[in-house]
């Protein structure tokens, strides 16, 4: 069985988790979503 967790960031937590999140996906080989992170913070 999978499981699929949402998390909802707010601005001022996205700014400081944004690193953390790119470096994981990154690790992961999932750089589409650490640019996707990347991509909701600058709008």
């Amino acid at each position: 069985q999978r499981r699929t967790s949402l998390v909802e960031y707010d601005r001022a937590a996205l700014r400081r988790s944004l690193p953390l999140v790119q470096k994981f996906a990154d690790m992961e080989g999932l750089q589409a979503h650490g640019r996707s992170a990347q991509i909701r913070f600058s709008r």
